[in-house]
């Protein structure tokens, strides 16, 4: 499930050879491969040169042979194979038409991995078109638009697809992230509710449902949810953070204490966290 609240190379055409000899960029060619391609961020590679491709096609002189083209990116990734014959120009022009859902999506997910979530949004949006029926594709387009600052056109999305499938979890937990951003928290907590439902075993929505309850005033309420929580997942250091907010919230500096310690023996082997500052500020008084 690809959740409300989350390196690798740039995207490039790589030619690489399968048949024939090691290619030569621009080098008297046996034959010439021409490819272009109209997708943002693309370049050609061949041997240890790369090209952009966002301008003019680029000509790359080859032994006659076969190739594959891949336009890869560390998690996408889209093949195709272009035959370089005797004195023959062979062009290749990659357009977003000429994807399929699947790879437009892989694409847009390796722009979304490494919190490109702009990027992401056009890549989605055209595998969600082009296969409506894919709850996931819908899914993942929702939470790109709520990570890129669109709340309003991510809760369209969003509310679509929990009217197409009320069973997605996933639909629901980022629905009602989406409306904690719009303010409208009581919403929230009903989505949280319904996908907490779908999936009980998931501490994520539960943790998000208690910290709703909190910011809400709720704090009596958010404490027993995180004292659930913690006790049925103990090595979920993030329940850990939560609890000791709250009960700090509620006056129990003791329990409070003890609640911190546990967080950063979860979670406290990241040291520049904002989390584990957090976390040391209030045991040493500082909060």
């Amino acid at each position: 499930m690809r959740g409300y609240l989350p390196a690798c190379p740039t995207v490039a055409w790589i030619a690489c050879l399968t048949l024939g000899a090691a290619p030569g960029l621009l080098a008297a060619p046996q034959g010439t491969l021409v490819v272009s391609s109209d997708i943002p961020g693309i370049g050609v590679a061949v041997g240890d040169q790369r090209v952009d491709l966002s301008g003019a096609p680029v000509t790359v002189g080859l032994e006659p042979g076969q190739y594959e083209l891949c336009l890869a990116d560390g998690y996408g990734e889209v093949r195709r194979t272009a035959m370089v014959r005797p004195g023959e120009t062979t062009r290749v022009a990659i357009s977003w038409s000429d994807l399929s859902p699947a790879e437009l999506h892989a694409l847009g997910s390796a722009r979304f991995d490494r919190g490109a979530y702009e990027e992401a949004v056009p890549f989605f949006r055209i595998s969600a078109a082009a296969a409506p029926a894919s709850i996931a594709f819908r899914n993942d387009l929702g939470l790109a638009l709520h990570l890129s600052g669109r709340p309003a056109e991510a809760r369209q999305v969003l509310e679509d697809v929990v009217r197409s499938d009320p069973g997605s979890a996933a639909a629901h937990f980022n629905l009602a992230g989406v409306l904690v951003s719009l303010g409208e928290r009581e919403a929230a907590l009903w989505e949280y509710g319904q996908a907490r439902k779908l999936a009980p075993d998931d501490p994520n929505i539960w943790n998000d449902l208690a910290a709703t309850l909190l910011e809400m005033g709720w704090a009596q309420r958010a404490e027993l949810e995180y004292a659930g929580l913690t006790r049925q997942h103990a090595e979920y250091a993030n329940g850990w953070f939560g609890y000791a907010a709250c009960l700090e919230r509620n006056h129990k500096t003791s329990q409070a204490t003890d609640a911190w310690r546990r967080f950063l023996a979860l979670g406290g082997s990241d040291a520049d966290s904002e989390f584990v500052r957090v976390a040391k500020e209030h045991l040493a008084g500082k909060r």
